[in-house]
């Protein structure tokens, strides 16, 4: 369940991600929260 969730929170996050790259352009601002909103739901990596 927990892979699955995972999973899950990087589609939605770069889907996020995504829209406020698109946004940028007809609302800076808004695009801006969009993206730092989309990389704080992306999941942490592990190193090591």
């Amino acid at each position: 369940m927990k892979k699955y969730l995972k999973i899950l929170s990087w589609i939605i996050g770069i889907f996020i991600i995504i829209m406020g790259v698109t946004n940028i352009t007809t609302s800076p601002l808004g695009g801006i929260l969009l993206t730092i909103a989309g990389l704080i739901i992306l999941p942490h990596l592990k190193i090591l």
